[in-house]
């Protein structure tokens, strides 16, 4: 579907329907999960703090090998 088509049926649904679409999709997948709650509630420094501690790990992983 393309976003055109998207946008023209969301425009057409009540708003109760769009509204369980998005709980739907908050439920469904953690990526969108994430996406929503930094859309909603946008607290940069636990998601700054969560990547840079993934790439220090992959940087400097602790492996133990010394």
């Amino acid at each position: 579907m393309t976003k055109l088509k998207l946008k023209k049926h969301l425009a057409v649904l009540p708003k109760e329907d769009v509204m369980n679409l998005v709980l739907s999709l908050y439920d469904a997948s953690t990526e969108a999960k994430m996406y929503l709650e930094m859309y909603l509630t946008p607290d940069y420094s636990a998601a700054l703090e969560k990547y840079k501690k993934i790439i220090r790990n992959e940087f400097f992983p602790c492996s133990g090998l010394f």
